[in-house]
């Protein structure tokens, strides 16, 4: 603040002067111009969201960085460290007051860092005390079993009726539960996960995590892809539509299609899609999604298109109802060729009998 307001009493004595001078007005208006950029290049000077807090002559001096992030000009970004201890209390008193000051000063001679303590979490007779602190990324905290030699020493240190005492009062009875320090992996740029991966902080370590639509360990990801001749099989009584993962119609899918492409067969009319195995299975064809169909990247399962119920009691009717005409035409017509041939024989009967009567009058 005092570099920031002998700064201002230099504009003061430019506005000052400029009093005296021809056309004031702009020459406030340059100076307040000059200011405000002076100002801005001394803030640009800090990186990564740093104040400038001194400052000569518009180059700035001293930054004052965020939690995370140190160095003259803020570029460096930290190690974090994230801490919990906890402690039983053997005679479970209802009240229980921690000396957090004590404590925190414990810490950071015993991590040389200053650590920034959360407020003690009381549940039954366990209290919980997390920390978060901050260290230079060439320091200890980065080379191996540092950590883990670290905490066997603190969990010993912090165990002693000493530590109890300044901590919880001369007459407590408490005893050390745990003592966990966690580098942060994640936060403090010392993993080597994939731009296409997110970091997942563990303690111990860390794990990599590829983006949604995309495979691999996390340190390598690949973008899923799916062809086109490995989906499902297209019914013969279908057609077949590619669609983009926003829903609209690809005009001309390649053989190759990406995450989230989405193939729909719709079956004729009349006609409905089923699984082929039966079942209520998913008939969703879609690169990247599950249950897996065969080793592809597709989901889905092997269809056909089934006649509806409606339409195959329909055509069932259909085929009674001609055969019952049918039926009805063959008796129709056995009758009718019966009739003929019963006056068939009639006339042929009436026709002897009148030969019989000629021969015998012709005789006589």
């Amino acid at each position: 603040m005092r570099n920031k307001a002998s700064i201002t009493g230099v504009f003061m004595l430019l506005y000052i002067s400029s009093c005296v001078a021809p056309n004031t007005s702009a020459a406030i208006t340059t100076t307040a111009t000059t200011f405000e950029t002076t100002l801005a290049i001394m803030e640009n000077q800090c990186l990564n969201g740093g104040t400038c807090l001194n400052s000569t002559l518009g180059t700035c001096s001293r930054c004052g960085c965020i939690l995370g992030y140190g160095g003259s000009t803020c570029a460096t970004l930290l190690v974090r460290i994230d801490g919990t201890l906890s402690f039983n209390d053997l005679f479970n008193v209802s009240t229980i007051v921690v000396n957090t000051t004590a404590l925190q000063r414990l810490l950071n001679d015993d991590l040389n860092t200053t650590v920034i303590l959360t407020s003690p979490v009381v549940n039954g007779n366990l209290t919980t005390i997390s920390y978060t602190t901050y260290a230079n990324p060439n320091s200890s905290w980065v080379t191996p079993n540092y950590v883990n030699d670290l905490v066997a020493g603190l969990r010993l240190k912090y165990a002693t009726p000493a530590v109890i005492h300044a901590v919880f009062g001369p007459s407590s009875r408490h005893a050390l539960n745990t003592f966990i320090i966690d580098v942060d992996e994640c936060k403090s740029g010392l993993n080597n996960c994939n731009s296409l991966s997110t970091c997942v902080n563990l303690s111990p370590g860390f794990r990599c995590k590829c983006f949604t639509g995309y495979v691999g360990d996390g340190m390598t990801c690949t973008a899923i892809t799916c062809k086109q001749s490995a989906a499902p099989i297209k019914p013969s009584l279908a057609t077949k539509t590619v669609y983009y993962p926003n829903n609209t119609v690809m005009l001309n899918p390649s053989e190759i299609v990406g995450y989230q492409t989405v193939i729909r067969y719709t079956c004729s009319k009349r006609y409905s899609l089923h699984p082929v195995s039966g079942g209520t299975s998913a008939l969703i064809i879609a690169c990247g999604s599950f249950p897996k169909y065969k080793n592809t990247n597709w989901s889905g399962v092997e269809v056909t298109c089934n006649m509806d119920l409606a339409f195959r009691v329909a055509i069932i009717a259909a085929a009674v109802s001609g055969l019952i005409i049918v039926l009805m035409l063959g008796c129709f017509i056995t009758q009718w060729c019966l009739k003929r041939e019963r006056k068939a024989r009639g006339n042929s009967n009436n026709d002897e009998e009148v030969l019989q009567f000629e021969n015998h009058v012709f005789d006589d």
